[in-house]
């Protein structure tokens, strides 16, 4: 963000304050955007390669098969009941 500030603030000198603020805000605003694109894409590709695997899949069905669902609502029940 500061480097931001800084690149605009060189290249706008003598420019209004807000026009500055504005596109700093916009930069900012995309940027932020981008790092949401690309964490979503990189979770999305994760889970492709995960769900094409059939051992996988075995394997996280056999866990998941192995969860004391009736224990973990017990513990839920403790944990909140304080």
């Amino acid at each position: 963000m500061q480097f931001l500030k800084g690149c605009c603030g060189n290249v706008y000198d003598g420019k209004e304050g807000n026009f500055i603020v504005f596109q700093v805000s916009a930069v900012s605003a995309f940027a932020q955007t981008l790092r949401r694109y690309t964490s979503l894409n990189h979770l999305a590709q994760a889970a492709r390669a995960v769900l094409q695997n059939a051992s996988q899949i075995n394997q996280m069905l056999a866990d998941l098969n192995r969860v004391d669902f009736h224990n973990v609502q017990e513990q839920v029940k403790l944990l909140f009941s304080s």
